[in-house]
């Protein structure tokens, strides 16, 4: 009777868990359902015996409570497995497995550890696919990593892929793990949707190498799935850097990445110096009106002439064309000097680099640089104005008045000042 009980209630458990949408949910079901088929073939041969139908007699009652009480603790576990995992799936359900793994009992621990191996076969499935094709097939949400849809190509690699924490199935996948994954799905379709490659590594040669960490075997030992976890890491990593080294190469090789940020260190932050000089000469009359009078369209004038003033005009022409002036906005009362600004603008997909956020940050940095460079050269233009008064005053230098002493520290303590 009661092992009547536990078949009928496993039975209820796996018709209501069926319904459940879901690889893994599917998987464990018909995991389970393959050691209910043990069952069938048992209870046969039992039956066998007891009508004497298999030959050597009948059996007792003592004999037959030996027979069933293995496969009845069995049926305990499956049930025990059945009801804890109820409601989850994916990684929260891989996760509670290996939580019911961890049992001292050996054939206990074969028995889940056997389901968890089945159970792992659809999140490896997905993992393969999205390291190496980058592509997301998850259309129950099972998989730890989710798409953000409604990004635009811009804020791809920023915002149109994340992680959802607790789907990490954590007996399989260390949290640096899932995030290595994240990073080389996000790469590949980086370099597909945004920089139009259709090639991003060869792996036909890794691929067997994959079949062994992807395609888990049933355990036999007491060690478990775990300890092959290090394997798994390493293999992805492998893949991961072969993918982040194709997207450096197309990145600073094809878009040059590092001219622009070179560009960026030169104009925004003043590494020019030549060129800043000119332009702050040239746009110097133009910036001391009032705001709302100063021409930007004046000032992108000024800046081409100090362009051509300088050594950036032998800059390449694609690095200069990104190169702006702007006009930050203003209340009353301000003048040019205090919204002039220059802005370096690129194109997808160095956006990704050059983002928002980051080229805000540049333009305070610039616009802070800006205002000292302009105190440098207004304390440079009161000191050659003063020039020729020092000449007048080197005249009398010997003279030993304390009027023309007196002067005499002034111009000292102007010379300290330039």
């Amino acid at each position: 009777l009661l092992f009547r009980f536990f078949y009928r209630r496993l039975q209820g458990e796996l018709e209501e868990q069926e319904k459940t949408d879901g690889l893994t949910k599917q998987a464990f079901t018909s995991a389970v359902r393959d050691h209910l088929a043990h069952y069938y073939k048992m209870l046969a041969q039992v039956e066998s015996r007891v009508t004497g139908r298999g030959g050597g007699g009948g059996v007792t009652l003592r004999c037959l409570n030996i027979m069933l009480s293995e496969p009845m603790q069995q049926l305990r576990v499956l049930l025990i497995l059945c009801e804890g995992v109820k409601g989850l799936k994916g990684g929260a359900l891989i996760n509670k497995l290996n939580e019911l793994n961890k049992h001292g009992d050996p054939q206990v621990f074969q028995l889940t550890d056997a389901i968890l191996n089945q159970v792992c076969k659809p999140l490896f499935g997905m993992i393969s696919r999205w390291i190496f094709e980058g592509e997301l097939h998850d259309p129950c949400g099972e998989f730890f990593i989710q798409e953000n849809p409604n990004v635009s190509l811009d804020a791809l690699w920023h915002d149109g892929y994340s992680l959802r924490p607790e789907m990490i199935p954590h007996a399989v996948v260390s949290d640096q793990l899932a995030k290595t994954i994240l990073r080389t799905g996000k790469s590949i379709n980086f370099l597909k949707r945004c920089c139009n490659v259709k090639e991003w590594g060869d792996f036909h040669s890794m691929s067997k190498e994959a079949e062994t960490y992807f395609e888990p075997q049933e355990s036999s030992s007491s060690v478990g799935f775990e300890h092959r976890i290090p394997a798994l890491e390493s293999f992805v990593n492998k893949v991961a850097k072969r993918v982040d080294s194709h997207l450096m190469t197309n990145l600073f090789n094809v878009f040059r990445c590092g001219d622009h940020l070179q560009a960026v260190k030169r104009y925004l932050l003043l590494g020019q110096g030549d060129f800043i000089q000119q332009l702050m000469v040239l746009s110097g009359e133009d910036l001391n009106e009032k705001a709302g009078v100063v021409s930007a369209y004046q000032l992108g004038s000024t800046l081409e002439t100090a362009i051509r003033s300088s050594v950036v005009q032998f800059d390449d022409p694609e690095i200069l064309d990104c190169l702006r002036v702007e006009m930050m906005p203003h209340a009353g009362g301000e003048y040019g000097w205090d919204v002039f600004s220059l802005n370096y603008i690129v194109q997808s997909p160095l956006t990704c680099v050059f983002t928002d956020v980051a080229m805000k940050k540049y333009l305070r940095v610039f616009n802070f640089l800006w205002r000292l460079k302009r105190v440098e050269h207004a304390l440079s233009s009161i000191w050659q104005s003063m020039k020729p008064s020092v000449q007048l005053f080197d005249r009398v230098r010997n003279e030993k008045s304390e009027n023309v002493q007196g002067i005499k520290d002034e111009v000292r303590r102007c010379r300290c000042v330039r």
